[in-house]
């Protein structure tokens, strides 16, 4: 069957999900979230497999692999109960490629039909199509994974779906990791809860025809949020995070957020960055205000926005960094004049400066679009 591109994922629909992992850590409350993220992700299963560990020789380990939850529709029988995916030796039956993968925090994702041969037979006999598996921390370590299966219409996962789920999983690892939490976990775990407050509030406050708008804006927060933890999960987290490093890792995002409003291929957004140390929580913070101050300046439609160029600077000068986004038409002309930050980004930017003593102004200078200003204590 070819594949085919389902309706975009619904964001409040995951919001709400996290919402109910990040408050209460019952199996019903799983169950409950599976099914719901299923239906609205138009796909056939919602599983969780948790992962263990057996030590067969001197620091000779095999990773063992078995079915917690699941979620499934009616168009597909239910894999809960069957006993061959209890204990499954995920390296020795030819998932070696998926225990790599998902220790890098990074998902698998694709056509079965496309997946090396060793990988196929028990997903073939489940008549899975296309699937979707995102892995579950629990700390710093590798507690299982979340999948998601299309048995009947092939579903093309998108980027901005890939990274909306993986919000979930970051949720998921919260409720299934108790009290072993780390401050990345508890950190995101925090900013998953105020994406989705702000969007609950926006909703109220705007009236419908601005409601599609308002869940894009949430869906950038989320990607932001969702590449945030992916980022993290592959270094090692202490007090305080270099910001130039993050953003320059950030900026295969920024880049994805501006060309899919625009359908510009030939946008660029650039970042330029000093090192800085900055504690993580802050960080976010700066992160998600330059996600907004990118995704207002789309909602603007400035006419020249098309293959626009647009340059993220950190930098610190004396005691005081300073993070500056501009933009440039293909031509050279500027785009805006620090007045692209909106009515949905007033909430935004109350909150971060609640927790951060940060400036947040735009200036009339030609181009620039935002500029924030902070203390920087080395």
């Amino acid at each position: 069957m070819s594949s085919s591109a389902a309706e975009p994922l619904s964001t409040p629909v995951v919001l709400e999900a996290c919402k109910s992992l990040l408050q209460s850590k019952t199996s019903e409350t799983i169950n409950e979230v599976l099914r719901r993220v299923g239906s609205a992700a138009q796909v056939d299963r919602v599983y969780i497999f948790e992962l263990t560990r057996t030590e067969v020789a001197d620091a000779t380990f095999v990773t063992y692999a078995s079915h917690a939850y699941e979620w499934s529709s009616d168009a597909v029988e239910p894999q809960i109960d069957n006993p061959d995916l209890q204990m499954i030796p995920l390296r020795e039956a030819g998932y070696g490629r998926w225990l790599d993968e998902l220790e890098r925090y990074r998902p698998i994702v694709g056509s079965v039909a496309n997946f090396p041969r060793e990988e196929r037979p028990t997903l073939t006999e489940q008549g899975i199509l296309t699937l979707l598996i995102l892995p579950i921390r629990v700390g710093s370590r590798l507690w299982g994974f979340v999948g998601f299966d299309d048995c009947t219409s092939g579903r093309q996962w998108t980027t901005g779906d890939v990274d909306t789920l993986i919000a979930l999983s970051i949720a998921l690892g919260n409720a299934l990791g108790g009290q072993m939490v780390d401050s990345v976990g508890a950190t995101i775990g925090l900013y998953l809860q105020i994406v989705g407050r702000l969007l609950q509030g926006h909703s109220v406050l705007f009236d419908d025809s601005r409601a599609m708008r308002l869940q894009e804006r949430a869906e950038v927060r989320l990607r932001v949020v969702s590449r945030s933890y992916q980022y993290f999960a592959g270094i090692a987290v202490e007090e305080r995070i270099d910001l130039g490093a993050y953003l320059s890792a950030l900026e295969p995002l920024f880049r994805d957020i501006v060309r899919r409003a625009t359908s510009a291929p030939a946008t660029e957004v650039t970042v330029d960055a000093d090192v800085v140390p900055l504690a993580l929580a802050h960080g976010v913070d700066v992160a998600i205000v330059l996600g907004e101050a990118l995704a207002a300046t789309v909602d603007r439609a400035y006419p020249n926005l098309r293959d626009a160029s647009f340059f993220i600077s950190a930098h610190c000068r004396e005691t005081v960094v300073e993070v500056t986004v501009t933009a440039r038409a293909a031509d050279g002309s500027p785009i805006g004049k620090g007045d692209v930050l909106d009515g949905p980004a007033a909430a935004l930017l109350r909150d971060v400066r609640e927790r951060f003593d940060v400036k947040v102004s735009g200036d009339t200078i030609d181009g620039l679009l935002v500029r924030l200003s902070f203390p920087f204590t080395d």
